[in-house]
């Protein structure tokens, strides 16, 4: 079971377009514990930037060990030019015991390198791993919640948020966990992904829009217990919360979706597919003519030359995602 599962997300990372390396005998490798995988962790190596393959550096540490924790240390290995190599099929020893801060469903248990695949992304872990690096772990988490977690993309966790020693992998900065709330989100939605060049013109519109519309304020209705009904309030009103951007456009819809979106790439992505898909599906009040007049207000505060530039650029987006 363990070499089917790892074929099968072998299978789907090749179709996603990730180059899958294959450390020899990683069919036969593990702890020596039967699996019983049903869900991921994600992890940074503590090393240089590299490719972990039989040979070099880390690929010896991730498939043999260190003198305090011996080999397998994970089952997938992430690469700084984006490729993944497979190291071992069984439990690998990455996971330590469970029961950490934010486990979502999976369980605590001193057992837990048999329950959760673990992917080493290879690189220091005090700095940002690689745009390629981190698309090819969006594309794994997916894999894996898929094949092991029957599709449950909360199966995928850092080890920051499952450890009971204080571990803070994957890190984008010095004890900084990445957040995993959008890693998740972005996961969940890997196959609508647009490259890095269209990533930075979808920020670079929101920062233009959001010095184009008032700030306005809401608080959550107390009647509602789900939080997703909003009224506008003054800004000194207590528990005002700042609207974000495209809510002044039309005030519930718009804040319940964007007003958990922080200054992240990864969720005004997802913020915008949630817009997209409600506009196509004609289900809720977010007319063309409201779409126009934020279009109408970019217009003004960008030169022509970075239009011309963002119509080409969505034009070709457009047309290679057929929408």
């Amino acid at each position: 079971m363990s070499v089917a599962r790892c074929l099968e997300i072998n299978a789907r990372l090749r179709a996603a377009g990730i180059p899958v390396r294959e450390a020899g005998g990683w069919q036969s490798r593990g702890n020596g514990q039967t699996s019983a995988y049903e869900g991921g962790l994600v992890h940074h190596t503590a090393t240089g930037h590299g490719i972990a393959i039989p040979g070099t550096g880390v690929g010896n540490l991730l498939i043999n060990g260190r003198p305090d924790l011996r080999g397998p240390l994970c089952n997938y290995a992430g690469n700084d030019d984006g490729t993944i190599t497979v190291i071992a099929a069984h439990p690998a020893n990455h996971a330590g015991a469970s029961g950490g801060r934010s486990m979502g469903p999976l369980p605590v248990t001193t057992l837990f390198n048999r329950r959760v695949m673990g992917l080493e992304i290879v690189y220091p872990g005090t700095s940002p791993m690689r745009t390629a690096q981190y698309r090819s772990a969006l594309v794994w988490a997916k894999a894996v919640a898929d094949v092991c977690g029957g599709g449950d993309i909360r199966r995928v966790r850092a080890h920051a948020e499952t450890s009971i020693t204080g571990k803070f992998d994957p890190g984008d900065a010095p004890g900084r966990t990445i957040d995993m709330a959008a890693f998740r989100d972005a996961a969940r939605n890997v196959e609508d992904d647009v490259t890095p060049e269209e990533h930075r013109w979808l920020k670079f519109v929101f920062d233009r829009v959001a010095g184009i519309l008032a700030q306005r304020y809401y608080v959550g209705d107390p009647k509602d217990p789900t939080g997703e009904t909003v009224r506008e309030v003054p800004a000194d009103a207590p528990g005002a919360r700042p609207a974000r951007v495209l809510d002044t456009l039309d005030g519930n819809f718009l804040s319940r979706r964007l007003s958990p979106m922080s200054d992240d790439e990864a969720r005004i992505l997802a913020a915008v597919q949630r817009v997209q898909e409600a506009v196509e599906a004609q289900d809720e009040a977010v007319t063309p003519e409201q779409l126009d007049q934020l279009a109408e207000a970019l217009a003004t505060k960008l030169s022509p030359e970075l239009l011309d530039d963002f119509d080409a650029k969505l034009r070709a987006a457009v047309a290679r995602n057929g929408r």
